[in-house]
Formats: structure tokens, sequence, C-alpha cells
């Protein structure tokens, strides 16, 4: 049966729980953790002597990462979400997450909060290396005598 707006009515999806989301199995499978800057970011996460990507594999499959993962979970679901996401330090007001939100569901708000701030440090990352790029580039060029009038100069070479 249609409602109103010509739309078939949406049931209700079960509650998704990040530990869903960090199936060890399936990060196993991507490969996602063989990447260097995958393992240069978590490593230095882990207890120091055990920085190694043996550990971090064994961390991803551990009870007390999903048993963390669940009480996040729980936690995003409760009236605690707006200091969880401070916690973290992300915003909730992107699009997608706000739509999330209003459907209530805290997790889903979560996980899109934590991609646009990725997506935006990735963004920003970018841009200062290209700036950072261009910025050296010009300064190549002054140093070879790229300056207007400065050929001959100071040149050595030339007497006068």
């Amino acid at each position: 049966m249609m409602n109103i707006a010509g739309l078939a009515p949406q049931r209700r999806q079960p509650a998704l729980s990040l530990r869903d989301a960090v199936d060890a199995d399936a990060i196993e499978a991507s490969g996602f953790l063989d990447d260097p800057e995958v393992q240069e970011a978590l490593l230095p996460l882990l207890p120091e002597g055990n920085q190694t990507a043996e550990e971090l594999r064994e961390t991803i499959r551990s009870p007390q990462l999903q048993q963390s993962l669940s009480s996040l979970s729980r936690a995003l679901r409760s009236d605690n979400f707006n200091n969880i996401m401070s916690s973290f330090e992300l915003d909730p007001s992107n699009p997608r997450s706000a739509e999330a939100m209003a459907r209530g569901d805290g997790v889903e708000a979560f996980v899109q909060a934590l991609a646009h701030s990725a997506t935006q440090r990735r963004e920003r990352e970018t841009a200062e290396a290209a700036a950072a790029a261009k910025q050296e580039g010009e300064g190549e060029g002054e140093g070879e005598g790229g300056g207007a009038g400065a050929e001959g100069e100071d040149d050595p070479r030339k007497e006068g």
C-alpha cells in the first residue's frame, strides 16, 4: 500500500552496531591493515612493545575491542550522543549525519560524521601539500636567475 506521497512505507531496519562495521574478517580480506599508511597511523596507538602488524590484527579480533564497540553503539543510541560527538571532536551537522540523526540512528550519524571528518582532513592535507609544492616551485625559480634584472648583476665572471 502506498502512502500519501506515493512512496512505499519504510520499514524500520534493525539498529546498526559498530561491531557490524568493524568486521575483522572483512578487514583482513580487504588488505586494509597491510597498507603502510594505515599501519603508520594505527601502530602508535597500540601499547609500547606491541606495535606490530600482527598485534594490530589480534587487536581487531579481540573481545575487548568488540565489547568497547558494543558499549559505544549503545551510548550513541542514548541521550549521550552529543557528548560523544563532542568528545570525538565530530560535527554532526553535515547532511548525511544530520539525516541519520533525524531518523534516530545515532550509530549511522556517528559513522557519517567520522567519514565527513576524514574527507575534510584528506582535502585539507591535499590542499596544504599542493600549496607547499607551488610555493616550493616558485622559490626554486627565484634562486635560478628568474628575477627581473638579476642577470649579470653580481656575476663574478663578468668584469666591469
